[in-house]
């Protein structure tokens, strides 16, 4: 009885800590040449997509932090700045150069901002990118790594998202 009892506060904390509400999936089109999983586990809170010729990987997931959209800015500059950190510590990863490119994600459900890094990959150079969102005032947070047409098509498919419904 008394697991029992462990066990049904525990499940009735679980819930009231995702609020009890049932995630919605987002709404995209797949650009062509790119593909997603088969199977979607996470619920419709996290998505990959994969370029089938080229390596890009666009990837993104809802925000479990604290935060509103007017935070995206101071959200977006800790990610990068994350993502600088873990590049300068890396043996394995390496910036072309210092330089990087700020914009703008616009689209009529879907506002952030993003930073592009140019990595170097061997005799070639990729760009990563990772960015902060929101969708409809919910925050959303990804990376994207590719060539500069796979961003082009990424960049399309965030501004593009919406809730499905």
């Amino acid at each position: 009885m008394r697991n029992f009892l462990l066990l049904a506060a525990l499940v009735l904390v679980a819930a009231c800590s995702r609020g009890g509400a049932k995630a919605v999936p987002l709404d995209f089109a797949v650009p062509e040449g790119w593909s997603t999983p088969r199977k979607d586990r996470s619920g419709g809170t996290a998505y990959a997509l994969y370029a089938k010729e080229g390596g890009g990987v666009l990837t993104f997931s809802k925000w479990t932090g604290p935060g509103q959209a007017a935070d995206i800015p101071r959200l977006e500059q800790t990610l990068s700045g994350e993502f600088l950190k873990r590049v300068q510590e890396s043996d394995v990863l390496a910036l072309r150069d210092e330089q990087y490119e700020r914009g703008q994600i616009a689209g009529g459900h879907c506002q952030g901002q993003f930073v592009i890094f140019h990595m170097k990959t061997g005799e070639s150079t990729n760009l990563t990118s990772v960015f902060m969102f929101s969708v409809d005032g919910q925050l959303w947070h990804g990376s994207f790594s590719g060539s500069a047409a796979q961003w082009a098509q990424a960049l399309k498919v965030l501004g593009e998202l919406k809730y499905k419904g």
